[in-house]
């Protein structure tokens, strides 16, 4: 064996030794001094793929350090922006050696799925019976897990045992999905009490519990806060300025921070807000922006809750421009209704695709969630009466029909995303007539009746109770709820209105024969209720059909329901909403290379909205297409130049549209600061600084799919 010079050998020495070795080349040698790390970390410890992430250390005594993956470091921190989990290896070396401490980061894909199951607790609480099932190892829906990047958890999650929390937390960890927490972040103080949205007491006490059993609180989703805070008037109402609510909700953000420093901050609002204040829009956006100038960041998203049995569409595309003229993130809570796990299910599959194939586009977020008493279950996947089935079916292969431009007969083609032709398919093709034509038409909607329904009331509401605002005039035949075997209840005007009562401004409410008319402006409202008649026929399929007519030319607003009830209080309703009717022309079949036709004979002699509507399959996604067959004009900016404006002084200037359908929202940008566009439609404010400003106005109308006509104009301020 070589000999091994006394040089070579020095790195084997173990340190307590070093000081008795003589330096190579003669003379003592001072020891190096020991090495130490004091502590090294991650923060976040769970981050999403490609965020900041900061590596911090403290070390003595050494010469060089290098982390893994990035090399030599220097100083007490360097950021980093993983893509994957990472083991990060601190090595600190000296004459002496080297030592090495570790730092995990979790890093969780980007959120744009995420899962809200309403928990059961008690009976009669609403909530998914088995929703702790979800986190067991080999748990039956893996499928869907693969799709889901969030799972949001309602507050009252915590009141369950630590047993399970540590469980929930492990599982999403495990299974690499991020956590969330829909939070009401105000906190009672004069007012409040007792109000949704007012839970900020609780959140330091929550975010401890979530770290102390393992979790990593990521994001924060608002509960309604603005709406709750500021837009609501009943009992024990706020009545906030924007910026009230912003700086009672940072409390509750700040002590949840104290926790988690790096926890990410949006929102969810009801969308639209017409049964609380008609300039629900600015209000919303006053709060959007009164949040980025007090915190001096803005909210990371702003999810939509969506009254999805109303006039919903013109306010959601609004929002959705606003939001993301405001580079905020937009998400859409997709939820079902219905009084059995089936209806739930269908109908939340049915909102997704009607909202991104009539005309919406896909959110950037999309948020699966339950809040009332179905679905009962999550599991198993395979079980179409179940919320992981649901979200299942939402990513199935997507499909696009196109048409070509209507003739005597309606020409299309029916492909997959990927262009591949979908064969022997049905494609359902409807005329919708643009405007009302004075024809009875029956409104019809199919349901169970609720558990615990001992009476039915009938009725219709305007500018009240249901999404959507403007005018009305229509006529009401006759309301049936119909149970087959099990009979049926029906209510009309043959007495006139013996046994009805209606409430409201409305201009006209009139009997005409054995019909009801009603017309009223958009600043007025309607009610109607029949007398509560009994009806014991609980979990038996119905169908609900009520004969009504639109005044010719007229748009449409308002709902007719039936009310379900137990003996002291509302179980739930059935809305219909007063619209023009589709017209069924057809169901051709696809041929071989996805073509059909469809002989447009039967369509109407009024303007209408043509659609070609396929409804799916155990595969494929639905998909619809859309012409418009009219002589009226599609909406269009009548104003074609701004006033100037002076800085320090009022200004006022009207918009103007023409075309579409109305009711109108408008949104806008690049205005003057102290000015602006409110969705009402104008331009409005005191200017504070000189300049020529180029604004940008866009206005929505109240069509399916929505019309959309933007605008531009040169605004100087003096």
């Amino acid at each position: 064996m070589a000999a091994v010079s006394p040089c070579r050998m020095r790195n084997f020495v173990p340190l307590a030794l070093a000081a008795t070795l003589t330096a190579c080349g003669g003379g003592s040698s001072a020891p190096p001094i020991p090495l130490a790390i004091s502590s090294f970390s991650a923060s976040p410890t769970d981050a999403v793929t490609g965020h900041r992430v900061t590596l911090s250390w403290s070390v003595s005594g050494a010469t060089s350090l290098a982390i893994s993956g990035i090399g030599s470091v220097s100083g007490t921190h360097v950021d980093v922006n993983p893509t994957a989990d990472t083991d990060y290896v601190l090595t600190a070396s000296n004459s002496g050696g080297s030592i090495t401490a570790h730092a995990q980061v979790t890093v969780y894909p980007p959120p744009v799925v995420w899962f809200a199951p309403f928990p059961f607790n008690k009976t009669p609480d609403p909530g998914v019976v088995d929703f702790f099932s979800l986190f067991n190892a080999n748990a039956p829906w893996a499928e869907a897990a693969s799709h889901i990047q969030v799972f949001k958890l309602y507050e009252q999650v915590m009141s369950f045992p630590d047993a399970s929390l540590k469980t929930l937390f492990a599982d999403l960890r495990r299974r690499h999905i991020a956590l969330a927490l829909e939070f009401g972040p105000l906190l009672v103080g004069a007012c409040g009490g007792g109000i949704e949205g007012f839970r900020g007491d609780r959140g330091l006490q929550t975010a401890q519990r979530i770290r102390n059993l393992g979790g990593a609180l990521q994001y924060v989703a608002f509960d309604e806060p603005d709406y709750f805070g500021a837009l609501y008037d009943g009992p024990n109402a706020c009545r906030y300025t924007p910026d009230q609510v912003v700086q009672n909700a940072m409390q509750s953000v700040n002590a949840l921070r104290s926790v988690f420093p790096d926890l990410v901050v949006g929102d969810i609002e009801v969308v639209p807000a017409v049964g609380v204040a008609p300039d629900w829009l600015d209000r919303y956006q006053q709060w959007l922006d009164a949040w980025t100038r007090i915190t001096g960041s803005p909210l990371a998203f702003l999810h939509v809750d969506v009254p999805i049995d109303g006039d919903w569409r013109g306010g959601v595309e609004a929002m959705r421009r606003a939001v993301q003229g405001r580079n905020l993130l937009f998400g859409l809570i997709y939820v079902g209704e219905g009084n059995a796990d089936t209806e739930w299910v269908a109908s939340a599959e049915q909102f997704a695709s009607d909202y991104e194939n009539k005309g919406g586009t896909v959110p950037d977020q999309k948020i699966f969630q339950s809040w009332i008493h179905y679905p009962t279950h999550a599991l198993p996947e395979t079980d179409p009466t179940t919320f992981t089935y649901a979200i299942d079916r939402y990513f199935r292969t997507r499909t696009q029909l196109t048409l070509q431009p209507p003739g005597s007969s309606l020409q299309g083609q029916l492909l997959t995303g990927a262009g591949a032709q979908v064969t022997d398919a049905a494609v359902n093709v409807t005329a919708t007539p643009l405007f009302g034509t004075g024809q009875l038409d029956t409104f019809a909607s199919a349901g169970t009746v609720p558990t615990g329904t001992q009476t039915v009331t009938f009725g219709a509401r305007v500018n009240l109770e249901c999404a959507g605002s403007g005018p009305s005039d229509f006529t009401l035949s006759d309301f049936t709820l119909d149970t087959g075997a099990t009979g049926a209840l029906t209510a009309d005007f043959t007495n006139q209105l013996v046994d009805w009562g209606t409430w409201g401004t409305a201009d006209t409410v009139a009997m005409n024969g054995n019909l009801l008319h009603v017309a009223l402006t958009s600043s007025q409202y309607f009610g109607l209720n029949h007398v509560a008649q009994p009806f014991t026929a609980e979990g038996v399929p119905y169908q609900l059909r009520i004969r009504a007519a639109l005044a010719p030319g007229s748009s449409g607003n308002g709902c007719l329901i039936a009310v379900f009830q137990n003996a002291t209080a509302e179980i739930s309703r059935q809305s219909l909403f007063l619209q023009p009717q589709p017209i069924a022309l057809g169901t051709p079949i696809t041929a071989n290379d996805g073509t059909f036709a469809q002989a447009l004979g039967a369509a109407p002699t009024v303007d209408y909205a043509l659609w070609a509507l396929y409804p799916g399959s155990p595969t494929l996604w639905p998909s619809a297409a859309f012409a418009r067959v009219a002589q009226s004009p599609l909406v269009s900016v009548a104003t074609t130049a701004l006033p100037a404006a002076t800085a320090g002084e009022a200004y006022s200037a009207p918009l103007t549209a023409s075309g579409g359908k109305v009711p109108y929202l408008w949104v806008g940008s690049g205005l003057p600061p102290g000015l602006t566009l409110l969705s009402s439609g104008s331009v409005a404010g005191t200017p504070t600084t000189k300049g020529i400003y180029t604004v940008n106005g866009i206005v929505i109308d109240d069509a399916t799919p929505s019309g959309v006509a933007q605008r531009q104009w040169s605004l100087t301020v003096q």
